[in-house]
């Protein structure tokens, strides 16, 4: 797994085996003065995920670390006011019951009923919703660069 992270970053990352936050469970922190703790997640297919970090904050989940990456199939998730809930330690979250659909940020399970894919951007640059990316259905288990950022506010 390959991590690009930007630099004062900073946010904890729970990721789960199966969908719906089931299967085995692992938790990595990114600290601001730089450093990432936690569990390795090298060869780890996750198929959901919860993110808590300050608003504004931006985490990537890409199927490839070329430098066109953005031409296979990526999700991004950002925290943004209004989208979301606050976790037990105050601090802005989302839930991805299943990382090929999108489900509203506080979602506990996804709705097989009721799946629809995220926004479709061609480039991160795009950020038309708190979820967007590039091909829905097949993040699961493809994962190979996470990208955590702050992008300017819109």
């Amino acid at each position: 797994m390959e991590w690009v992270i930007a630099e004062h970053s900073r946010c904890d990352i729970h990721f789960y085996s199966g969908i719906n936050f089931s299967g085995e469970h692992r938790v990595v922190h990114i600290h601001p003065a730089g450093g990432r703790q936690g569990q390795k997640i090298d060869d780890f297919p996750f198929q959901s995920v919860a993110i808590a970090a300050p608003m504004g904050t931006r985490i990537v989940f890409a199927t490839s670390v070329q430098e066109d990456w953005e031409q296979r199939p990526w999700r991004a998730i950002e925290l943004r006011k209004g989208e979301g809930f606050k976790d037990q330690n105050g601090l802005p979250a989302v839930r991805v019951p299943d990382l090929n659909w999108l489900d509203k940020p506080v979602a506990r399970r996804t709705d097989p009923d009721f799946q629809e894919g995220f926004r479709g951007a061609q480039a991160q640059s795009e950020r038309p919703a708190w979820s967007y990316g590039r091909g829905p259905g097949e993040l699961s288990g493809a994962v190979a660069c996470i990208r955590v950022d702050r992008p300017a506010a819109t």
